[in-house]
């Protein structure tokens, strides 16, 4: 374990400044930028950036950032500054932009109402709003799950905001968009279960799928998926062995069709993945997942990862240098153990991970050592690389096969050990997050 005793960290990003989310002033130098004043990073989306900063307090960069402060400042209920001890409990939900901020430990949310100007927008505050978290897809859907571990879906933040408290209106918007238990069969035919849905804790969300963990590991099944079907993130059938899924109620104009929610593509169960479960076998607990554009990570509490979905910038898989160029090599339609690099001192011991982010088509890892695992696209040197990948193996150009759009970057060719990013002179890595233009990578420094 290294002496962190007298070690402080900073934060250093890579990508587009073009909502000025890494730093105020749009003309800000060239990468790694240092996120001024910031000692770890709360939450982050395409257009807006949240800190901590190294005094303690709490500062938005990016689009509206006062109108994001004050939605911070009312759940918070602190009216004199943004500082806070208690920002573990604060969830922010927003995929291109932040529409609210849930504060867990007060029961309170804060919805967010831009303007054309920034002056104009404003903030409404719900006191018991009873959710526990909540993430928005690329499509602007929005999961959330209640205080109860029950689910919900809905086609917008501003539906969720119409849901939540205790007026009759609410009540009934949210039983109409609450998963409810189903017997599955594999002719496609579903029934009303005796069981209940195992209550879930987290959801994390991509352009167009879901990823839900269960509140308690050891579940039958810990890990669930719902979602588009077209890229490999969720089966086009519930997988082998499945017999409960969860639905939505139908709608009232027309009661055999799926709710505005799940578009033609999107397969209509909420759905278990039985790769995790414990009575299949699965020998860890799950630790936490991922979720990029289209491919979705677990990491298991051993430091294994898992990954399936759209491989085609290799954020899951290397590909092989003679690789058979075909459309249907870039899924992984199930998920697969994905090799790790070998300890840089021990070859024949492969490292373990402690933390994981994906972002668009790119991946990443926080080794025990505080080194950083890279693997997919580099555009906009988002992998903190240059435009050489730093040495690193390069994945086939398999795209000239199938379209005329040729792609200006590289992509690392699977998972493999960044040069420098926890390397003795860099700092030991603590955290990375990614969104389409940025990535951020806070590292532990010795003053």
């Amino acid at each position: 374990m290294a002496d962190t005793s007298s070690a402080r960290t900073k934060v250093l990003a890579w990508g587009s400044n073009v909502f000025n989310q890494i730093h105020p002033e749009a003309d800000s130098g060239s990468a790694p930028y240092t996120v001024q004043d910031a000692a770890s990073i709360l939450a982050i989306c395409t257009y807006q950036t949240v800190v901590l900063t190294q005094s303690g307090d709490i500062q938005v960069l990016g689009e509206a950032p006062g109108l994001i402060g004050q939605a911070i400042q009312s759940v918070l209920d602190d009216q004199n500054s943004r500082r806070s001890s208690e920002t573990d409990e604060l969830v922010f939900v927003g995929y291109d932009i932040f529409e609210a901020v849930l504060d867990i430990k007060r029961n309170r949310c804060c919805f967010v109402q831009y303007g054309e100007e920034e002056e104009e927008g404003s903030v409404d505050l719900v006191e018991g709003s009873s959710w526990k978290t909540a993430a928005v897809d690329g499509r602007g859907r929005c999961m959330a799950v209640d205080l109860d571990g029950q689910v919900y879906l809905f086609d917008s933040v501003a539906i969720l905001r119409a849901a939540t408290g205790k007026g009759e209106d609410a009540v009934r918007l949210r039983d109409a968009r609450r998963f409810t238990a189903h017997q599955y069969s594999p002719a496609g035919s579903s029934s009303t279960a005796t069981t209940e849905l195992p209550k879930f804790d987290k959801v994390t969300a991509g352009n167009a799928h879901f990823v839900l963990l269960t509140q308690d590991s050891k579940e039958v099944c810990p890990v669930w998926i719902f979602g588009d079907a077209r890229f490999g993130s969720v089966p086009l059938h519930p997988f082998d062995h499945i017999t409960l899924v969860g639905l939505l109620p139908p709608t009232d104009s027309s009661p055999e069709q799926p709710t505005p929610s799940t578009a033609p593509a999107d397969v209509p169960f909420l759905m278990p993945v039985p790769h995790f479960s414990p009575n299949q076998g699965f020998p860890s607990r799950i630790a936490t997942a991922a979720v990029g554009a289209r491919h979705t990570l677990i990491l298991t509490s051993d430091g294994d990862i898992y990954g399936w979905g759209w491989n085609e910038d290799s954020p899951l898989l290397p590909f092989g240098t003679t690789t058979e160029p075909q459309w249907e090599n870039n899924l992984v339609y199930e998920p697969t153990l994905i090799p790790l690099p070998s300890h840089p001192s021990t070859a024949d011991n492969t490292l373990a991970l402690t933390k994981i982010a994906a972002s668009n088509g790119r991946s990443f890892g926080i080794t025990m050592e505080g080194r950083l695992v890279v693997a997919g696209s580099n555009e906009g040197e988002c992998l903190a690389l240059d435009l050489e990948l730093g040495g690193l193996e390069k994945t086939p150009r398999f795209e000239r096969e199938f379209s005329q759009i040729k792609k200006a970057y590289d992509c690392v060719n699977g998972w493999q050990l960044h040069p420098e990013m926890g390397a003795m002179d860099g700092g030991r890595v603590v955290d990375v997050r990614g969104t389409s233009l940025v990535t951020f990578i806070t590292v532990q420094v010795k003053e």
